[in-house]
């Protein structure tokens, strides 16, 4: 991966828990994200290469109740598209059910793994180009569940990483240091206090794999008056 490619998912959580914030979190967060992200030009800099792809996660609840868990977008180069799939996002049911945060985590994580033969990563690129952005206002659905592709480290060379071919049982914050192994940076945008998207945001910050330079800010006057919790990568 060369230094120009840059890759973003947004994986929203899509239960009516957060719909009535939804509209707001994209105008004064996500979409001034994306824009940025996909400048052609920085202060002092002048990005250089193909406009980098963007993708779209959305899980819901965990259980038999749940229509679907998880859905995803295709890649798209277009701005103004992805953030129309963003404005076009359906949110309903859900209520006190916990989410299916681990299932939508590593189903970002499948897409920015990209292709599903075993991949590698050197472990000595410490500047990320592929982002993901976690958007969540319920707790994560505690016990592991069935997940494919999270990376394991090989036996022979220690400082590459392969895509399990097999379902791993795991966790949303299992899942969340999996990012640090593949080099992939994780953001936290929350409109409520939740104390296990600190932990999975924790899970990234003490991995030892990598220094992804990651800060936590919590609730401010400066935010939104809603928004409880922001965590965000400062490699983004």
């Amino acid at each position: 991966m060369t230094a120009v490619e840059r890759q973003l998912v947004v994986a929203v959580e899509g239960t009516a828990a957060m719909g009535p914030y939804w509209s707001t979190i994209v105008a004064d967060y996500v979409e001034k994200i994306v824009r940025n992200f996909c400048a052609s030009e920085l202060p002092g800099q002048k990005l250089a290469g193909a406009p980098p792809e963007l993708a779209l996660v959305v899980f819901h609840t965990h259980g038999p109740y749940s229509a679907f868990g998880v859905q995803r977008s295709g890649w798209t180069k277009d701005t103004d598209a992805f953030l129309s799939w963003l404005s076009g996002i359906s949110f309903s049911g859900g209520g006190f059910s916990e989410a299916s945060t681990c299932e939508g985590l590593a189903e970002a994580l499948t897409i920015l793994q990209g292709s599903p033969n075993t991949t590698t990563q050197s472990h000595q690129n410490h500047e990320a180009q592929k982002h993901c952005i976690l958007v969540t206002a319920s707790n994560p659905y505690p016990l592991p569940t069935p997940v494919y592709r999270l990376p394991t480290q090989s036996t022979d060379h220690k400082e590459n990483i392969e895509s399990s071919k097999e379902p791993s049982i795991a966790d949303a914050e299992t899942v969340a240091k999996s990012f640090a192994q593949c080099s992939v940076s994780l953001s936290v945008i929350s409109p409520k206090q939740v104390p296990t998207l600190k932990a999975i945001y924790n899970a990234v910050i003490l991995s030892l794999v990598l220094d992804l330079n990651l800060r936590l800010f919590p609730f401010s006057d400066s935010f939104s008056s809603f928004i409880n919790l922001l965590m965000y990568c400062t490699n983004f």
